[in-house]
């Protein structure tokens, strides 16, 4: 709408480059539980229109969107067929395939490479394809690699399984789902900005979101106490930082409840975060924040919520999926309406910030063309 549009027209100031809009790196492009076998789906990510198909092997594939006959968008109105090949010179010839064909014309494209095999109407088929990407499905996310050089890049990493998750020992309760308008570099940098914890996040969840109103009553009843410390970690797992964090709940200032964190930033827009607590009979469990690039200045952040099997958890899930989303407001109202600044002024304390920068870089091309008129290349 008009009114996500006009702060991004003005949050850049002169003489302050501008990141590379997409960082590389594997991209979480959607919740398994989205896509049901044989469906098409179609997705913005990266300022272009994808489609995502799962075939009844149940195997994931991602494509550009629109076929390269007349332009036709494959994911409104296509279809997922296994069509019988018997005009080709491949070693396809007289077999099945799973294809995915378009509205327009029933062009058939394998979607193991993205091959056009057949056209209902021609003996002989154009030597064109798909343009394929590179994903993996981890931890019931469907993950896209992205990489502004070449898409041809071989990834030098990827998504860990989280246990838990895979044998059912932590059980899905929940998500959340925002969107923001700002540099998709913002929201992992929040997780080194140790600072801005105890002055937008202490006043209480259940009270207003607006700071004006922080200082009522409630909020002065219900505080939240943060400690944190974000570091990189060493080679060979460089394109990981962990954040060490403890979260105290004090009502009229007697300790509630203690929630410690570990989150693992894996990549660029892909976080773990790991709690344990000894409320009630002890919960364990992670949420997964999984950051979308839709275009320049435009993100979908979701959270994913897993806990071990018990009432308690049931109830802590609730109150937990509404605190993130309680808190995740207050930093948008920020991110929404902040500029960007390429070599801020911190403070002594403040180093982690630096450190995040330097460490976030890795993800950025040297030559990307994705800035859309900004500077090509960033050096903290």
């Amino acid at each position: 709408d008009s009114n996500e549009q006009i702060p991004n027209d003005v949050r850049v100031i002169p003489g302050q480059q501008q990141p590379p809009s997409y960082p590389n790196g594997w991209i979480p492009i959607l919740e398994s539980r989205k896509l049901k076998r044989n469906e098409l789906k179609s997705l913005l990510c990266f300022g272009r229109e994808l489609v995502i198909v799962r075939v009844p092997s149940d195997q994931v594939y991602i494509f550009d969107a629109y076929c390269p006959h007349l332009g036709a968008n494959l994911a409104i109105g296509g279809t997922i067929e296994q069509r019988h090949i018997s005009c080709r010179n491949d070693n396809d010839n007289h077999q099945k395939i799973d294809c995915i064909v378009c509205p327009f014309h029933s062009w058939a494209f394998r979607v193991s490479d993205g091959n056009c095999v057949d056209v209902p109407y021609e003996d002989n088929v154009p030597n064109t394809k798909l343009k394929m990407w590179k994903c993996l499905e981890m931890n019931g996310i469907i993950f896209v690699w992205y990489h502004n050089d070449n898409s041809m890049v071989e990834p030098e990493w990827k998504p860990e399984k989280i246990a838990e998750i895979i044998t059912g020992k932590w059980r899905y309760y929940g998500r959340t789902e925002h969107y923001t308008n700002c540099h998709i570099q913002e929201i992992p940098e929040n997780g080194a900005d140790v600072a801005h914890l105890n002055q937008i996040h202490s006043t209480s969840v259940i009270g207003s979101s607006n700071r004006k109103d922080r200082q009522r009553w409630l909020n002065r009843l219900v505080k939240h106490e943060w400690t944190a410390q974000w570091n990189p970690c060493p080679a060979p797992n460089q394109h990981i930082s962990r954040v060490e964090m403890i979260s105290i709940t004090r009502i009229f200032g007697f300790k509630i409840i203690e929630l410690r964190f570990i989150i693992r930033q894996i990549g660029p827009a892909y976080v773990e975060i790991h709690l344990k607590s000894d409320f009630f009979t002890g919960i364990e469990g992670v949420a997964l924040q999984l950051v979308k690039p839709i275009r320049p200045m435009r993100n979908s952040i979701i959270h994913n919520f897993y806990f071990n099997h018990s009432i308690f958890s049931f109830i802590f899930s609730k109150i937990f999926m509404f605190s993130v989303d309680k808190m995740l407001i207050r930093d948008i109202e920020i991110w929404n309406r902040k500029a960007f600044l390429q070599r801020p002024f911190v403070g002594k304390s403040e180093k982690s910030l630096v450190k995040f920068r330097r460490w976030f870089k890795q993800f950025y091309s040297n030559d990307d063309n994705t800035n859309h008129g900004h500077v090509k290349h960033c050096d903290w």
